[in-house]
This record gives C-alpha cells, sequence and structure tokens, in this order.
C-alpha cells in the first residue's frame, strides 16, 4: 500500500515550510508593516509591558 504525499503546508505533514532556504543577498529592504513604540500597559496596579518598542 502507499500512500500519497502531503501538502507541504497541510497539518498532517508535521512541518510547516517553504521549501530549502538558500544563502544569498536579500532580495529587498525589509520595512515593517506594524510600528509600536513604547507601548506600556496596566492591568490594575500590575505593570504588564512597560516601554515597549516593535516592528512587524
Amino acid at each position: 500500500m502507499t500512500t500519497q504525499p502531503t501538502h507541504p503546508l497541510s497539518p498532517e505533514s508535521g512541518t510547516f515550510t517553504l521549501g530549502s532556504l538558500q544563502n544569498g543577498p536579500a532580495c529587498c529592504q525589509p520595512e515593517p508593516v506594524i510600528q509600536i513604540r513604547n507601548l506600556s500597559i496596566r492591568y490594575g496596579a500590575r505593570r504588564a509591558l512597560d516601554n515597549v518598542t516593535l516592528d512587524i
């Protein structure tokens, strides 16, 4: 009995890769889609986040 290979992005395959990695120069200069600067969040008296900066 033979089984059909699963799609590389399917949960059944156990992996979520887009293919093999290759060394080389970057294709472009990445720019963030979302920028968060100096974010602070409190829950009551507790500080959950303090002065967080994040580029996504």
